[in-house]
């Protein structure tokens, strides 16, 4: 994989020992290509999916609010692990209804 690799010279905070600081970065790299179509279909499948977890009403407020922010951008790749992550936050172990394939 390509990487871009710089060293950079500092001082110990503490005895004041001069340092070398190894620093690699990777270069950003294409996770998929939808159109905004996908991404509209992502995002209503987060909302149904919020909607039948069976969520307090504050906690389902705050994640449709979350999820209907179109500042908020999720592709379809990440459909399942955003809402695994609000079942995990919120502590629900089964949602009423399932949305895609493989949520």
């Amino acid at each position: 994989m390509d990487r871009i690799k710089a060293l950079a010279k500092s001082n110990c905070p503490h005895c004041s020992k001069e340092l070398l600081i190894e620093v690699i970065n990777y270069p950003s790299q294409v996770a998929g290509i939808f159109s905004e179509e996908n991404f509209k279909e992502a995002r209503q499948q987060v909302i149904k999916a919020i909607e039948g977890m069976g969520l307090k009403e504050e906690a389902k407020t705050e994640a449709l609010t979350w999820a209907k922010n179109e500042e908020v951008l999720f592709g379809p790749n990440e459909v399942e692990e955003i809402i695994n992550n609000i079942k995990q936050e919120h502590g629900v172990k089964e949602s009423k209804i399932i949305t895609g394939d493989s949520v």
